[in-house]
């Protein structure tokens, strides 16, 4: 939406966005804490995948690559020993989306002069997370396994890294942007933004500790004040 007078624009605009996630997220998702990539090499459930490695073999023909299967633990109890790290998806799992919205005034200063004020923001919501919804609290290593929420319903359970949506973001920005157009033979343009942002747990391949609430932006992906100058200078004909 643009309100123009003589020397004065003022535009607004909003939009929902809604996004469909990527399935690296749930089939190569590399977690940090040493869990299941993903739903490919989850040994639990109605359907476990067994992880087979072998050294220094030959394939046979005409039969199964690797004619035994890998160990398993589809519910979790009567495993032995052995603890097994698994990966799931939330049953409360929802489409992430994204409010997007901006405001502002574009103001002609002379003939050659342009200056554009503005507001920037961005609000998003059910954004994909990861955690370990299994993490021992602090004590004794010998006796985390014990420490686990769910070490009495499934003993054999190790880390279960989830894929949930609860993640929130947000985040909102001045943006001032100068522009000269032929003066003298330059044109050039000044753009300076000021932003801020924030988050909460929504980077999905970074295992985040049980109870996590908020964290701050990356500063490797957050920039918080950015000027950008543009200019060239036309030489006469």
């Amino acid at each position: 939406m643009a309100l123009p007078t003589a020397r004065l624009v003022l535009r607004a605009g909003f939009g929902i966005y809604y996004d469909e996630p990527n399935l690296n997220l749930f089939l190569d998702n590399h977690a940090l804490n040493g869990g299941p990539s993903g739903v490919e090499s989850n040994p639990a459930g109605s359907n476990p995948v067994a992880t087979v490695e072998v050294d220094n073999y030959t394939i046979p023909q005409n039969t199964y690559i690797f004619p035994a299967a890998g160990p398993t633990c589809p519910t979790g109890n009567g495993c032995g020993n052995t603890v097994y790290n698994i990966f799931s998806t939330s049953q409360h799992f929802r489409t992430p989306y994204n409010y997007n919205y901006n405001l502002n005034i574009e103001r002609s200063l002379g003939n050659s002069m342009i200056l554009m004020l503005g507001y920037v923001g961005s609000q998003g919501r059910r954004q994909l997370t990861l955690a370990d919804i299994n993490q021992p609290s602090l004590g004794d290593p010998a006796t985390a396994q014990q420490r686990r929420p769910y070490s009495s319903r499934f003993p054999n359970f190790g880390i279960i890294n989830q894929i949930n949506s609860n993640g929130t973001s947000n985040y909102n920005s001045l943006q001032t942007t100068l522009k000269i157009k032929t003066w003298h033979g330059l044109t050039s343009q000044f753009a300076y933004t000021w932003s801020h942002a924030h988050e909460e747990m929504s980077f999905p391949r970074v295992q985040l500790p049980r109870g996590t609430t908020s964290r701050r932006c990356f500063p490797t992906i957050c920039r918080a004040r950015r000027m950008v100058p543009i200019g060239f200078w036309t030489v006469g004909r």
